[in-house]
Formats: C-alpha cells, structure tokens, sequence
C-alpha cells in the first residue's frame, strides 16, 4: 500500500448470490466469492421468553460460568457506598477469576469468549388486532440476543429485594477448524448473583465459513440463519508476521467496535463480535466497523549494535508498533432481499475513510 491514495479506495468486495460460481477457489487473502445458498446453515436459541427463576442455588453450576464477588477491597468500598448494593462477576474459566479476585490484571490468552446479558427475559405484549390470537400478540419483535459482548459480565442486585435478581446470560465462544472454518459455541444459562448459582437454558453450535480476510487480518465468518445471515467479524491473532509485536498490536485490534443497522454502537473486548442481519424484500440491512490499518513504517531506524544487544523483546515490539503507519479504514457488511434473486445479497466491503497517519517515531 503506498502512501496518499484517494480516501474511499475500494480494497476488496465479497457479494454472495445465487449466482456465484459453485466452485469457487478456496479464499484467497482479499476474499472469496460463495454463493448464499453455499453458506452453512445454524441458529443461535433466542433469548428465554418466561419469566426467570426467583433463585438459584449455590450448588447448581455450569462449565463456561464461574460467577464469584467482587475482590475484597471493592466490596468493603459498595459496603461504605451503598449497603443495598450487590455486585457479581462471570468469568469463562476459574484462572482468570481468580487473578481478578487477588486485583491482578486478567491476561489476553486469545480466548474467543464473549458474555452479554439479556435485555428482558418476558416477551413484550403488544397491541393484538382483529382476527389475531392472543398467543400471537405476544410473540416477541425479535428476540436476538444482544449484540455486545464482553469478556467479562458484571451484574448488580439489590439486596433488599428477594426475587427478580436472576439474570439470563449468554456465552460464546469461537472455535476454529482450519484455515477457513469456525464452529460458534453458545450456552445461555440463568445466573443468580446472589448465591452464584448458574443453570443451563439452552445450547447452540453454529457452523461458520470465512468470507473474508480484512487489513490486519481482520477476518469475517457467516452462516445462513432461514433468510437472514448470522455474521461474525474477528481481529486476528497474529496481525504481522513478527510474533513480538503481533504480541503488543494483539490488545489494540480486540476490542472491536460496529454501528447495528439501527444506528446504534456495540463493542466487544474478547477477539469477536457477532450480529445478526434480518433483510426484507421492504428494507435491507447493514452494519459497520471502523478501525485502524497498521502499515510497516516506509523507512525504519534500527538502533545501534550495542543498544539493539540491549533491547528487551518488548521494548522492540513497542518501539516496532509506535513506528507503524496507521490509516482508517470501514468494513460494512450487509444483505437484501430483491425479486430479481432467489436467496437474500450478502456483501462484505472494505474502503479506505481517511489519510494515512505516520508512527509515532
């Protein structure tokens, strides 16, 4: 890439229809061409429509849920605070739960685990009309699970109230299988941050096919969900050939960031964010991420014999990524519907929204 190219240079475009080649090439590294129809098919379980459980008990677990207090210098801060106050925390596995609780900062190992909580856990009644049954009057919009992600949940609960503490929760994890194939595992499970007890609702395995390789090796994974198409955009592990510095640009690039076809903004800190495009032949659906391309710098001083000899591992990755251009860049996913297509468009584009940025050295 060479610096001062037009801003809004198209770098590369995926558009899948019913009309794409049925034997494509395996993905090459700007993207591949597969049709809808070739996509693999799964569903992620809605969101749980009852009512929750009053309580949980402490003895009731679930692996993939460790759900444990505050550390102790927080509690004693909420017990001055605010006594009414609970506070609870879920964790994937009891190592990064236990670091937290001795206040000692949750290392980045890769683990592709997101938790989100659930918006509501009873179906919105709405107006009924004429003609329509009852049970139909509830049925939910859409019952999605929301898009956030984290890789770490916090959940409050007042102390004072006996019921209504229990939450629905939503765990996934991205698995690969291969160069070019990922499996997406989620669990819902009812959490109680009272007594940290946990019960399973519902599981999901979702088959997922890369469609695209983005700057930095941003990939993005699809599947057909019925008409709509489950989407999942993940920051690479290892950015640039370097392992050092894929090392330190690892934390810059995890923490993912996208506009919802409704306008609003979700972010994810656990490596991948997944999203759900609904399209209609009345309106079609999109999503946008905007991040930041990191270029080996056009000339780089490397520092004498004797200071390299002395130079840490990580003080050259970081002296490596301070002098690495940057330059924004969008990635938009989206799909429609037409009477021209059988299946629903999916497309993945990448452009450039602004000038290259020198490194900081």
């Amino acid at each position: 890439m060479t610096r001062g190219l037009p801003v809004g240079l198209l770098l590369a475009a995926v558009i899948c229809t019913r009309d794409a080649v049925a034997d494509a090439p395996p993905l090459a590294k700007l993207g591949a061409t597969p049709s809808f129809v070739r996509l693999p098919e799964g569903h992620v379980a809605a969101m749980p429509e009852g009512a929750p459980p009053s309580t949980i008990g402490a003895h009731e677990k679930l692996p993939g849920f460790v759900v444990v207090p505050p550390p102790l210098a927080q509690r004693k801060y909420l017990a001055r605070a605010e006594k009414d106050a609970g506070l609870a925390f879920v964790f994937a596995d009891r190592e990064h739960a236990k670091r937290f609780l001795a206040s000692r900062a949750v290392e980045d190992d890769g683990a592709d685990t997101c938790f989100v909580e659930g918006e509501r856990t009873r179906a919105a009644p709405r107006k009924q009309s004429d003609g329509e049954d009852a049970d139909d009057a509830m049925a939910p919009a859409n019952s999605d699970w929301p898009a956030q992600g984290s890789s770490q949940l916090s959940l409050q609960f007042r102390r004072s109230e006996p019921a209504g503490a229990v939450r629905a929760v939503h765990a996934e994890r991205l698995v690969m299988e291969g160069a070019s194939l990922a499996i997406l595992q989620a669990t819902d499970a009812w959490v109680d941050p009272r007594t940290h007890g946990v019960r399973l609702i519902a599981r999901s395995r979702v088959p997922l096919a890369r469609v695209f390789v983005g700057p930095n090796g941003l990939e993005v994974y699809a599947a057909r969900d019925g008409g709509g198409v489950q989407v999942v955009v993940r920051a690479s592990l290892h950015p640039v050939d370097d392992a050092a510095v894929s090392e330190a640009l690892r934390p810059l690039l995890r923490n993912l960031a996208m506009v919802l076809p409704d306008g609003s903004a979700i972010t994810s800190d656990c490596g991948h964010l997944r999203l759900v495009l609904h399209p209609s032949p009345e309106a079609a659906q999109m999503a946008s991420l905007q991040s930041n391309a990191f270029l080996p710098p056009l000339d780089e001083d490397e520092p004498d014999g004797p200071a390299q000899a002395f130079e840490s591992r990580e003080s050259r990755a970081s002296r490596k990524v301070q002098a690495m251009r940057r330059r924004p860049f969008q990635l938009s996913v989206s799909a429609s519907e037409s009477s021209v297509d059988a299946h629903p468009v999916f497309s993945v584009t990448v452009g450039w929204i602004g000038r290259e940025r020198p490194g900081d050295s």
